[in-house]
Formats: structure tokens, C-alpha cells, sequence
């Protein structure tokens, strides 16, 4: 391997190039407005949205996203081509569900999330674990706190990006729908293009993938817009044109879900951002992971016995637009069992469509039968086919 081509592989994006380029005026260079110094600056795709050996030096990782973001970057240019999504359960749709959920999690703000539920599992229950062992070999309590526990949890970053490609049946039953910009104001995206929101804001659970009431919003180009929704709740009025309150609520979800810059179209200013700075950034999402005890009791010895779930602070922007009718009927029945079930059982979680949980658990466990069957080494293999 040449000088060039070690270099390409020791910068490994986490947004594909072939993504970047739709918002490219020539599709080697990009506009990228940074969060914290409130600059716009012009700069190559080759060192946009990518980290120096982010999934490690061996290239293994990366040279399987490559094989998977071919495929992916076909689907994509089909779509701006004839501006029409792929039909319903055809395999180019499984392969933009996969392009979705391969997407939302390899992301550098979905790496910190793993590496801070690593923190808050350590705090929770390790550190104290660790604490009662050496305070029972009678350490000194000084000696004690010096003590750390260091989790490596790269290999458990690389693992669930790529079993997120198992997830699409998930979301097979949410609706396709491609928005064409009509608006002045084009879509902008960022470092963190996939976003999960909901018009439902009952707890923390509804941007999960099986939540009711889901939406999965992505822009491809300034000009067009992947939205996925739950056909229960919301419908696409026809009649309706897309406004610029709503081409500014989708710039919004990019604005809030983004990590360290956006990416903009060229006639898309600084002042521009800073008004929707300024218009969304009270609701900005601060997703951290956070272990919430449902259930505690004090047992005969002494200790105590928790029962905890894991879950995500602010993940749902709660956003609404005028081109997405809503169903207040459904909403308002849905209300009503939501708080019978919750109350009756604080563990109860809704699900648009117990078949498809079902469906999805089935491959899920056929994917294992045969990985663990076969029992090989080539992990490209086993997540490609």
C-alpha cells in the first residue's frame, strides 16, 4: 500500500464521503459551520466528519464499511435521482433502513454515549463492588479511593454498529417519505445526520426503535429529505407545500442533535444558524445516559436490591411540523391506556407492532443460530450476508 492510500485509511470518517459530497458544490470541498467558535470555514471532504484511526489501525472495520457504504451510496443516488423512495419491503428499502441504523450509530456523539454508559455502569455498581472487596481485606480507606476502573470499550462500540445492521425489520413498518425542498431556504445536515424524534413525549423511551408515534428524519441533499414515520400517528398531507418554519424545525433537529459542526450548503450564512441558535437552543439535546431505579428494597442482610433501567436523558426533540398531520384521536386514546398500563405496571413499554417484535426477535436469534453455528473468524462475512 502506497503513502496516499495509507494516509485515506488513518482518517476514517463516521459520516460517509459519498453523503458529504450532496452538500458539496463540487463535490470535493464542503461548507462547515463549527459549533463553538460560530465559524463558517470551507474545507475537503477528505477531513470532514472523520477521526485518525477511529475504529483502530488494522483497517478491518473500515474496509468492511467501505464494502456496506457502496451499496448504501447507490440507494442514495437513486433517490436524488428520481425523488422517490425505493418501494416498500424491496431489498434496496431493507438497505436504506440498513444505510439509517448504520449511520445513527457510528457517529462520534454515539461513541461518547457508549463510553458514558461505561462511566455510569463503573459509578453504579462496579466502584461500589470494588470498594466492599478491598474494605473487607481491611484496605485502607485512603488507599481505597486511589483505586480506578478502566474500561476499554472500543471493541464494544464496533460490535453494536455493526449489529445495527440487524435492526431494520424495526423499522420495516414506518412509512417512506421523501420531502423536496420548495422552500428559500435549503436543508442543512451535520456530524450527526440521523435523528430520532416524536411528536409523543410521555418518558424516555419513545425514539426507541419499536416506540409508537416514531419518526427518523434525515436530510440527503440541500434539496431532499428522508423521513421515516409511524403511519398510525402522522400522514403527509399532499396539499400542503413545506413552509420555511418547517425547513427551519428540520435544520433545527440537525442543529440539536449535531456534536461539533453542521454542514451547509454554500448560500447558507452564519447569521442564518445563529438565528436558529437562538430559536432551538433551549431545547438542546443533551443525551447522556443515566441508570434510573424503578424499584428498591432493603434486604435481611442488610444490603439493598435495586431494580434499574438504563436509559437516555433529552433523546426526543419533540418537534412538529405543518406538513406532517397528526393524529389527535389516536393521541388522546393512546394517552389514556398509556397511564392505565404505567400505573398497573411501571415496567410496561408500548410497542407500535407486537408482530413485528416478534419477527424482529426471531432473526434476530436465526443471526445468532448461525453465527455462533458456524463459529468462524471472518466477521465481514458474517454481517454482510
Amino acid at each position: 500500500m502506497d503513502n496516499q492510500k495509507k494516509a485515506q485509511k488513518k482518517r476514517q470518517h463516521y459520516v460517509p464521503q459519498f453523503y458529504l459530497r450532496n452538500f458539496s458544490k463540487d463535490e470535493h470541498y464542503i461548507y462547515i459551520y463549527n459549533l463553538k467558535s460560530g465559524k463558517i470555514e470551507e474545507g475537503p471532504i477528505s477531513r470532514t466528519c472523520e477521526k485518525k484511526y477511529f475504529y483502530g489501525k488494522d483497517d478491518e472495520f473500515e474496509n468492511i464499511l467501505e464494502r456496506i457504504e457502496t451499496d448504501h451510496s447507490k440507494i442514495i443516488h437513486n433517490i436524488l435521482k428520481q425523488n422517490i423512495p425505493p418501494i416498500q419491503n424491496s431489498v434496496d428499502h431493507f438497505k436504506l433502513l440498513s444505510f439509517l441504523l448504520l449511520q445513527k450509530s457510528r457517529t462520534r456523539s454515539e461513541r461518547d454515549i457508549v463510553n458514558s454508559y461505561g462511566d455510569v455502569f463503573c459509578s453504579k455498581y462496579l466502584k461500589p463492588a470494588m470498594k466492599s472487596i478491598l474494605k473487607k481485606r481491611e484496605v485502607e480507606k485512603n488507599k481505597i479511593n486511589r483505586y480506578k476502573i478502566l474500561m476499554d470499550l472500543e471493541d464494544f462500540y464496533k460490535y453494536n454498529v455493526l449489529d445495527s445492521l440487524h435492526d431494520f425489520i424495526a423499522i420495516s413498518d414506518l412509512q417512506l417519505g421523501i420531502l423536496i425542498n420548495n422552500s428559500k431556504i435549503p436543508f442543512i445536515t451535520s456530524d450527526c445526520p440521523v435523528v430520532y424524534n416524536n411528536r409523543i413525549n410521555f418518558d424516555e423511551y419513545f425514539t426507541a426503535l419499536f416506540s409508537p408515534g416514531l419518526q427518523i428524519h434525515c436530510p440527503l441533499s440541500p434539496n431532499h429529505y428522508l423521513l421515516l414515520f409511524d403511519p398510525q400517528f402522522y400522514s403527509i398531507d399532499p396539499g400542503k407545500k413545506i413552509t420555511d418554519r418547517d425547513v427551519d424545525r428540520l435544520n433545527g433537529l440537525q442543529l440539536l442533535n449535531s456534536h461539533t459542526i453542521l454542514i451547509l450548503p454554500a448560500n447558507v450564512s452564519a447569521i442564518y444558524i445563529e438565528r436558529l441558535k437562538e430559536k432551538f437552543d433551549y431545547k438542546k439535546l443533551r443525551k447522556k445516559p443515566k441508570i434510573k431505579t424503578i424499584k428498591s428494597e432493603k434486604l435481611d442482610d442488610g444490603s439493598r436490591s435495586d431494580i434499574d433501567i438504563l436509559t437516555i436523558e433529552k433523546a426526543n426533540a419533540h418537534m412538529n411540523f405543518q406538513f406532517l398531520s397528526f393524529n389527535y384521536n389516536l393521541y388522546k386514546s393512546f394517552k389514556i391506556q398509556y397511564a392505565e398500563e404505567k400505573k398497573a405496571n411501571p415496567f410496561f413499554r408500548f410497542v407500535r407492532n407486537p408482530n413485528l417484535v416478534r419477527d424482529h426477535y426471531e432473526y434476530r436469534e436465526m443471526i445468532s443460530r448461525k453465527i455462533n453455528g458456524n463459529n468462524r473468524n471472518n466477521t465481514e462475512d458474517e454481517f454482510l450476508e
